[in-house]
């Protein structure tokens, strides 16, 4: 009885160590800056983990491409034969004519075997020597590029989706925090409402009133907390990790919206930011791709340089016979008949240079006035958000005003209801516009490479 009790306790305690450990590896991160959150998102490559993969596959074709541009053609077979006749020399003459000393027929009746190996070096092909980059080079580094390019967009993107993440929760959070206690007092006011029709006091349209102020910003906060879960939600599904937003806590949303303010960026050489971007470097990628494809193909034009090594072994296993031949040569070859057929191929190959550089040129324009306009967008934010506070001012004082007519008997329960919607959209506009600049604030940073710079 005792052992059993023993390994009971064992077994408990092993319980809870182990739930200890489960606790503590999928304990939730505290996050208490959008800072922070961007760098745990750069270092978080569960979000571009395909595009991952294509980058690597295209870094060993890289690789594979320049092996095999110093490697020769080789071919090895094995012939076997079931001979008859009588025996002859090497350089065997039949019928007058001189064999041809790759197929040796030394053989005698009965089984033999031949084996042989071909290596063929280009020396000089496609106008290109041997050792430089030919246009399986450029394909390998073309691919490279264009997946890099890809990875930044997808960089780009994933932390786009963060950031909104990010700050529809601070939005939300305060909205919850502006309407809770207002959703309290309009309650209170129902309940009083209640009691006064029971009195025979107020009338029952001020309590339809109230009722209908009630509900509306009660489903203005249910809505408000069931979008800050749904963002929640979507942040957790990117980052793969469970995290506490520590500025989402109740009245500390509003401080992490307001830091905006006080934000700054410097948005210098602009023409390094626009070299830098991915659809540039995509694009630039595919132009030099067809640059090379048209010089191969000028290429194919010049003449070609080989260099050819042939070795042949035979053995006939009933004479015991054996003979070796190898040989090695230089071969040059000039493509005489290919003129016609290569000028149609130039000629398309021509064209789309040409489109595409004129495309490249387009998104550079393009690209550079939104990196010219990044500023003014974040300051048009800013001012925006002025105008947000001022209003909410006008609606303070507005609603102040309202009370004493009230309180004065000069305004009824409709027009302080309404002057109390106003004050509400005014702070859900504020909030919003602080939002919109933080949004911004993080496209600029984005384009600008201000974050995630060893990425």
């Amino acid at each position: 009885m005792e052992i059993v009790w023993r390994w009971a306790m064992r077994a408990k305690y092993l319980l809870l160590l182990i739930s200890c450990l489960s606790l503590q590896a999928h304990s939730a991160v505290p996050v208490n800056s959008y800072e922070q959150l961007i760098d745990m998102s750069c270092k978080a490559h569960d979000m571009t983990a395909n595009v991952r993969l294509q980058l690597d596959a295209a870094k060993q074709r890289v690789e594979n491409a320049d092996l095999n541009k110093w490697m020769p053609e080789v071919t090895v077979g094995l012939d076997v034969y079931a001979a008859k006749g009588q025996p002859t020399s090497f350089f065997a003459v039949q019928e007058g004519a001189v064999q041809d000393p790759e197929q040796p027929n030394f053989y005698s009746k009965g089984e033999a075997w031949q084996g042989k190996v071909d290596m063929n070096w280009g020396l000089y092909e496609d106008g290109k020597w041997l050792g430089e980059s030919a246009l399986a080079n450029s394909e390998a580094e073309s691919q490279l590029s264009v997946a890099k390019s890809q990875l930044s967009t997808a960089h780009r993107e994933a932390l786009t989706l963060v950031s909104q993440y990010y700050f529809n929760i601070m939005m939300y959070s305060a909205q919850r925090d502006v309407l809770q206690p207002l959703v309290v007092k309009r309650q209170q006011q129902l309940d009083d409402m209640k009691t006064k029709v029971e009195a025979g006091v107020s009338t029952t349209d001020d309590l339809f009133t109230a009722s209908a102020a009630y509900a509306s910003l009660k489903d203005q906060l249910d809505d408000a907390v069931r979008q800050r879960e749904v963002n929640y939600q979507f942040l957790l599904l990117m980052l793969q990790r469970d995290v506490e937003l520590l500025n989402a806590q109740p009245q500390q949303s509003f401080k992490e919206l307001a830091a905006i303010t006080e934000r700054r960026l410097q948005m210098n050489d602009l023409d390094r930011l626009v070299s830098a971007h991915p659809d540039i470097t995509l694009l630039e990628s595919k132009l030099a791709l067809e640059k090379d494809k048209l010089d191969a193909q000028y290429g194919k034009l010049k003449p070609s340089l080989g260099l050819y090594v042939k070795l042949r072994t035979g053995d006939n296993f009933g004479n015991a016979l054996r003979k070796d031949y190898s040989e090695i040569g230089l071969t040059i070859e000039y493509p005489l008949g290919a003129v016609a057929s290569n000028y149609g191929e130039s000629k398309a190959l021509r064209k789309t240079v040409t489109a595409i550089d004129s495309e490249l040129d387009y998104l550079r324009k393009i690209k550079r006035l939104q990196a010219a306009n990044i500023a003014g967008d974040l300051a048009s934010s800013k001012s925006k958000i002025e105008v947000a506070r001022l209003e909410l001012t006008r609606r303070e004082q507005m609603l102040s005003s309202e009370n004493e007519r009230v309180e004065n008997g000069l305004s009824g329960l409709d027009e302080l209801v309404q002057a109390e919607d106003d004050k509400i959209t005014a702070q859900l506009n504020l909030l919003a516009a602080y939002n919109q600049a933080w949004m911004q604030y993080a496209e600029a940073s984005l384009f600008s490479n201000q974050i995630c710079q060893s990425e």
